[in-house]
């Protein structure tokens, strides 16, 4: 291992909303939760239509792992909406909540694994849900069947290697990707009903543009169509098709995008047109929108936008509509209205927190 994780970096991020709806069901509300990996802390709020933040009684919630920062949004937090379970990693592996109806969380497993995860991913698929994490220092996935008690039981595959220094993953709909730092590869793969793993057709897809480049993390918007990875030794964000047969990545015309005036880029994107770009910057702090058309090419729209924060996380609601930032250098968490037709944000709310090593921010809908 040659490269360690950045500590200013930022990362390609999306949010996505569950939930169920019924005649005489309880309206459902939606939460927001954070995760300081240098403390071991998760922060939660509650968050309504238009975006304003309430603290969650008895948050921050420690994990009982502390994991150290991985430098940006690694995808370190993830949620199961069958199992109505909160994941989180740490230096000994895989923490395990449940998350109560009013987003209280009660503990089912600390520590899972014992080896350093550092990105997670979940996949619901039918009865069956799966949890893989990224084992940076071993260069290998672990993979877990996930019960709705929250016990974790390790697949017969483990471990399951991926390339030289994997940080984030991400999964969508029976499929898993997987960024390793050090060879610049994003591995992809099918996942069986059991949770085998099957890798794409080609293998690996590169993510270099020169010997700076540096793509740690990636995240695929809500529809599965595309997936994007931030770069963040060369200011350009990388674009791949995926094939939902397969898993395969092809790269996007034009890709990947510039993103000049961006010190350190990332982004969040939703299933809408807008997206943003971000950078993560202490001198500075700025936000781009950006226009997604249909064949996944990103085009510039607007000039950048002052935040007035450097951003470790953040997410885009599915509609589109409210975007979340969070720095740990400020402590704060910040939400913003988004017009849609040109991508400019109107500060709707903040709130102060102890952000040590903010590693991930996710929607939930319970």
């Amino acid at each position: 291992m040659s490269r360690p994780l950045p500590l200013l970096a930022a990362a390609l991020v999306a949010g996505a909303l569950f939930g169920a709806s019924g005649v005489s069901a309880r309206p459902a509300a939606t939460f927001v939760y954070l995760h300081s990996r240098n403390d071991a802390n998760i922060h939660g709020y509650r968050i309504n239509t238009r975006g304003q933040l309430t603290v969650l009684p008895g948050f921050p919630v420690a994990t009982g792992d502390p994991g150290g920062s991985a430098g940006g949004q690694c995808h370190t937090l993830v949620y199961s909406p069958k199992k109505k379970l909160l994941l989180a990693s740490g230096n000994s592996g895989i923490s395990s909540f449940t998350v109560n109806r009013d987003g209280s969380l009660t503990r089912r497993a600390t520590g899972v694994g014992a080896t350093k995860i550092i990105g997670l991913a979940m996949l619901d698929m039918g009865a069956k849900t799966y949890v893989f994490g990224a084992a940076f220092e071993d260069d290998q996935l672990l993979g877990y069947s996930v019960s709705a008690a929250g016990v974790l039981t390790p697949l017969p595959a483990n471990p399951i290697a991926v390339g030289d220094g994997p940080a984030g993953v991400i999964a969508h709909k029976g499929m898993l990707f997987a960024n390793s730092i050090n060879d610049y590869r994003i591995s992809s793969f099918k996942v069986a009903s059991n949770g085998t793993l099957r890798a794409a057709p080609g293998g690996p897809i590169t993510a270099k543009v020169n010997d700076l480049s540096y793509v740690y993390n990636a995240q695929i918007t809500p529809n599965g169509k595309f997936l994007y990875s931030g770069d963040n030794g060369n200011q350009v964000i990388h674009g791949f098709k995926i094939n939902a047969r397969n898993a395969q990545l092809t790269r996007i015309s034009g890709a990947p995008f510039s993103t000049p005036g961006l010190a350190s880029t990332g982004s969040s994107l939703s299933n809408q047109s807008i997206g943003y770009f971000y950078q993560r910057n202490l001198a500075t702090a700025n936000v781009q929108a950006v226009r997604r058309d249909g064949s996944g090419r990103l085009t510039r729209t607007g000039t950048l936008q002052d935040v007035g924060m450097g951003v470790d996380a953040g997410i885009t609601d599915p509609t589109g509509k409210l975007l979340i930032l969070g720095d740990d250098e400020t402590d704060t968490i910040k939400t913003y209205k988004v017009n849609t037709s040109n991508g400019m944000l109107t500060a709707v709310d903040f709130e102060n927190a102890p952000l040590d090593g903010l590693n991930a921010v996710i929607y939930v809908k319970r």
